[in-house]
């Protein structure tokens, strides 16, 4: 698994995926305490931070089981 972009910045986390094949892809946004945010399915996924929230990471989960976690955004 290939993350293709990662932006962060401006209160948001996006990122962009490199498929391969015919792989299926869930990304899971995460807070503070592991208090899961979002959930987006696909390629690409976007989460916008909405207050409250001291930062937000995303996992990438693949259909062969693999795994990929970003750096935190941290809300200015």
């Amino acid at each position: 698994m290939e993350l293709a972009d990662v932006g962060r910045g401006a209160g948001k986390l996006a990122l962009r995926i490199e498929p391969e094949g015919n792989v299926k892809y869930r990304v899971e946004f995460f807070g503070a305490g592991g208090k899961k945010l979002g959930e987006s399915f696909g390629t690409e996924a976007e989460y916008a931070l909405k207050g409250g929230e001291a930062y937000v990471r995303a996992q990438v989960l693949d259909s062969n089981g693999l795994r990929a976690w970003t750096q935190p955004v941290f809300a200015n």
